[in-house]
């Protein structure tokens, strides 16, 4: 939503489809008994069954209804008409209502032209109807906001009913049921527990119909609530925009409306729009206080600006804690927070209430409060998604007398002894810098991280620090499954003893998978892997199948596969790696550390690491268990190369790096 001028055009393209009451073709209408045609003009008449009783908030028809939801026919009403013609063609006619009956039905007339007896369709109020029968959502577009509007114009019903046609007029057997095709919604948009006041437009979106609602008189609606008429949602997130002079207000959220019905109690509790963090203390900015901590809570929608910065311990004013709704998609446009972690305010630059997914525009930084938690943590079981345009830096850093160091976080995922969940990055440019001990995207010291994904055309930097992985698990840590794809670009570098992607030091991840046209530069930390594990760690099977892909290890570390072992319980121990010439695949590179046995697969000798099957195309290379020396060099319908490459110390020689390309 960018202006209101903008919702309010678009009204004009948006249209939604005809209801199931609907027809759009001769099809859709059976006919009835034969009649003997009418030529010319004839006079139908029909009853219409009463409009229904007022009803509670939760049920009851809602035409033609007034405060206190009462539904009558009223003498002058317009109802459309759709019948059968004697040359099968299909006609509108406008029909009349009359004086309404004792029990509340009430007669109408209509002129036919040419009438065949057979099923027709009737549409209240005439004016909504598509001219097939059925209601055309897209009128619904501009209302006035009052109860008198919508009985007048807006409160739709459609029935059926069978036309008898005589030599000079036409009937309908019985009475026509009007079904309601929409709810009636009283809305009180409220912020800060009072309702609104002064609010010019209301706009409600469901994803697919758009209704915008403007006072005819005067220039704001009050505070008692605005009517608005919807076609039916259910489970289905609706956003709504008020509109003030001044200020934007949003709310979204997924709900359930039915048809036929009168809500008129639909307090909204809304948000403001934009959040300018410059505007944030502990006391204003939309900070509230939650169990004795001030918090602003972002909301779905919320869109977020300005410069949110601690200025070291005596700086009271701005310790505040910023969340993510559970849920709640916002936007970082030009966004700062930065915490100087210099105390223990035990929380994150930005922590994740659950789900939760940040689009990025403009270039945006986040650090953490404190130095043992990330700079933006995402809850164990919950899903962090990353997107936009934009970019983003996040570092977890620690504040010492004004010096900046690394703390002990990562920069998205995990803290200290904090589990995290599930992280994705579909867009953006994102860089993340992680503490001691930690991944730089992923698992912070010693607990678990679910799964990382990297997808679209996102571009991403992550830089541990000692003993975490680039992207992965952090020191003693557990992570999920590891997948790159698209055409996005990554370059992931371990800490000390941590895996460029994979695991960090004794610790274990997934299975790691790089497919698509991506772009992946992974280097590992002294005894890490490029990708695969770190030092005396574990990870799961290593498929590539696309992309170009440099894995460089360091020290007793393969290019891709074992970091360094150790004996008995040290061991490191990958599963089995694929390199295959299909998709996007262009070319893999994998550099082996000075220490390392091979570029790819066994780190040492086996008595300190374990490697799964390695098979390059429909060649296997080495079998798990067999004598480690014993690799074979067939590409297996790939390019296959043995370069040289210096590693230091003189070592020069043949079989450094393993090159395979299609």
């Amino acid at each position: 939503m960018t202006t209101k001028k903008t919702l309010i055009l678009a009204l004009t393209l948006l249209t939604a489809g005809a209801l199931a009451t609907s027809c759009s073709n001769e099809d859709n209408i059976s006919d009835g008994p034969q009649q003997q045609p009418a030529n010319g003009t004839i006079t139908l008449t029909a009853t219409l069954a009463p409009k229904g009783e007022a009803k509670a908030d939760s049920g009851g028809q809602t035409r033609s209804v007034d405060e206190s939801g009462a539904t009558t026919w009223v003498s002058g009403e317009k109802v459309a008409v759709y019948y059968q013609k004697t040359d099968d063609t299909y006609a509108t006619a406008t029909a009349t209502v009359g004086t309404p009956n004792a029990d509340g039905s009430a007669p109408i007339t209509a002129s036919l032209s040419d009438a065949k007896g057979g099923t027709a369709k009737f549409v209240y109020p005439a004016t909504l109807s598509d001219g097939a029968g059925g209601i055309d959502a897209s009128i619904l577009g501009g209302q006035d906001g009052t109860i008198a509007g919508i009985s007048a114009d807006f409160d739709a019903a459609t029935g059926e009913g069978t036309i008898t046609v005589g030599s000079s007029e036409a009937s309908v057997s019985g009475t026509v049921t009007m079904t309601n095709q929409v709810l009636i919604g009283k809305f009180t948009p409220m912020y800060g527990g009072a309702a609104i006041d002064g609010i010019t437009s209301l706009v409600i979106s469901d994803g697919t119909n758009m209704y915008a609602v403007a006072p005819s008189s005067g220039t704001s609606f009050g505070t008692t609530g605005i009517y608005v008429a919807m076609l039916p949602v259910s489970g289905k997130k609706v956003s709504i925009w008020a509109y003030t002079a001044s200020t934007t207000y949003i709310f979204k959220k997924s709900v359930t409306l039915e048809a036929g019905k009168l809500y008129r109690n639909l307090a909204i509790p809304c948000y403001p729009e934009t959040v300018s963090l410059s505007s944030v203390t502990t006391t204003s900015g939309g900070v509230t206080d939650v169990s004795g901590t001030p918090t602003l809570r972002l909301q779905d929608g919320q869109l977020v600006t300005g410069s949110l910065v601690r200025n070291g311990d005596t700086d009271t004013d701005h310790r505040v804690k910023v969340t993510i709704a559970d849920g709640a998609t916002v936007t970082l446009s030009g966004a700062t927070i930065d915490g100087k972690a210099e105390s223990d305010d035990a929380w994150a630059g930005i922590t994740c209430e659950g789900d939760a997914t940040i689009l990025l525009t403009g270039a945006n930084t986040v650090t953490n409060f404190d130095s043992w938690y990330p700079a933006i943590f995402v809850p164990e079981g919950k899903t962090l998604t990353i997107g936009g345009s934009g970019t983003l830096t996040a570092s977890n850093t620690r504040y010492i007398d004004g010096n900046v160091y690394t703390g002990s976080g990562a920069a998205i995922g995990g803290g200290y002894n904090m589990a995290c969940g599930n992280i994705a990055i579909t867009g953006g440019t994102v860089t993340a810098n992680g503490g001691n001990g930690c991944a730089a995207i992923g698992g912070g010291y010693g607990a678990s991280c679910g799964s990382i994904t990297i997808s679209g055309a996102a571009s991403v930097t992550a830089k541990a620090s000692n003993s975490g992985a680039g992207i992965g698990g952090g020191n003693g840590t557990s992570c999920g499954n590891i997948s790159i794809s698209g055409d996005c670009t990554v370059t992931a570098t371990g800490g000390n003893n941590g895996a460029g992607i994979g695991s960090g030091r004794k610790a274990t991840c997934g299975n790691i998978s790089i497919s698509g046209d991506c772009t992946v530069t992974a280097t590992g930390g002294n005894n890490g892997a490029g990708i695969g594990t770190g030092h005396y760690a574990t990870c799961g099977s290593i498929s590539i199948t696309g992309g170009t892909v440099t894995a460089q290890g360091s020290g007793s570390a393969a290019g891709i596969g074992c970091g360094m072992g150790g004996s008995n319980s040290n061991k490191s121990v990958c599963g089995a790696i694929t390199i295959e010439g299909s998709g996007d695949f262009n070319i893999v590179t994998a550099i082996r550390g000075q220490g390392a046995l091979r570029p790819i697969g066994h780190s040492t000798d086996s008595n300190r690491n374990t490697c799964g099957t390695i098979t390059f195309g429909y060649n296997t290379v080495y079998t798990a268990g067999d004598d480690l020396y014993s690799y074979s060099t067939d590409g297996g319908g790939l390019n296959f190369e043995e370069t040289e490459t210096d590693l230091g110390g003189g070592e020069n020689y043949t079989g450094n790096t393993w090159k395979l390309w299609r």
